[in-house]
């Protein structure tokens, strides 16, 4: 059995986007989701290891949608190195 992937961490002021892994599994490889870019503005308590922590975000696209799973975004720094390990 293999052991869960740990979640990225990430700190007030990042940048993050959603995940390719994210997106596909949720079916939005194409469209809106794709392009939406947020800062995070705080970090919670971490939930579990392959979860990570729930993330409060200013998007860009929409300031009051605010909260995401660690698990499901990355820094928009790591964006060509996610797709090309996850296409």
């Amino acid at each position: 059995m293999t052991t869960p992937k740990a979640a990225p961490t990430f700190r007030a002021g990042d940048r993050i986007a959603y995940s390719v892994a994210y997106l596909r599994n949720t079916g939005q490889r194409t469209g809106p989701a794709g392009a939406r870019r947020g800062t995070v503005i705080h970090v919670g308590e971490i939930v579990s290891r392959s979860y990570g922590a729930f993330l409060t975000v200013r998007w860009d696209d929409d300031p009051e949608d605010r909260g995401v799973a660690a698990c499901n975004v990355i820094s928009t720094a790591r964006i060509g190195i996610d797709s090309a390990l996850n296409s």
